[in-house]
């Protein structure tokens, strides 16, 4: 594309000083070509954007160098997340303080993550002790009930062998009483 170009004339090419192939700049040869080429016009708004939003991100990475790179000032949710997404896309050279700092936000984010996993499973193992302990409860309050239960059958089985005993004692009496002929008794 850029040979067919600079055969139309319409980008010119500068060589780099020295000589060789490798190429030092490449100019459009009329300012109209920006207004009137959609999709170049298209090109250089996306590449004013991404140039636009790694200079936010140098911004902030040097500020957060200047802090001392401490961790809890680098960015983090959605912030972060359009960070790595301008880096993923960026086309230019993106420096190394940049990818330091969107670097440090994820890792602070995967530290979040770990600690909500670990309280997420801290809160089960919680509930699950609490859901044991409350079974067990239920078990050792059933068990007193079972036996509670069993002690009241006793006692009632007491209570009417008594009572039975009690009858029997009574006939026995009348019964020595009519044979000692002590009808009175």
């Amino acid at each position: 594309v850029l040979e067919r170009l600079t055969q139309a004339r319409a980008i010119l090419v500068r060589k780099a000083p020295g000589g060789g192939d490798a190429l030092a700049e490449l100019e459009l040869v009329h300012e109209s070509l920006i207004t009137r080429w959609a999709r170049l016009a298209r090109w250089l708004d996306e590449s004013r954007e991404e140039l636009t939003r790694l200079a936010e991100l140098e911004q902030a990475a040097t500020l957060w160098i200047k802090r001392g790179r401490r961790p809890e000032e680098a960015w983090h949710g959605d912030a972060l997340r359009e960070a790595q997404r301008v880096l993923e896309r960026a086309t230019s050279p993106v420096p190394s303080r940049i990818r330091g700092f969107v670097e440090a936000g994820a890792q602070r984010e995967r530290g979040r993550q770990r600690w909500k996993r670990l309280g997420v499973a801290g809160l089960v193992a919680v509930l699950a002790l609490v859901a044991l302990a409350s079974i067990l409860v239920s078990l050792a309050l059933s068990r007193r009930e079972q036996e509670a239960h069993r002690e009241r059958d006793r006692a009632e089985d007491q209570r009417q062998e008594a009572r039975r005993r009690w009858a029997e004692a009574q006939i026995e009496g009348a019964r020595a009483s009519m044979v000692n002929r002590r009808i009175l008794e």
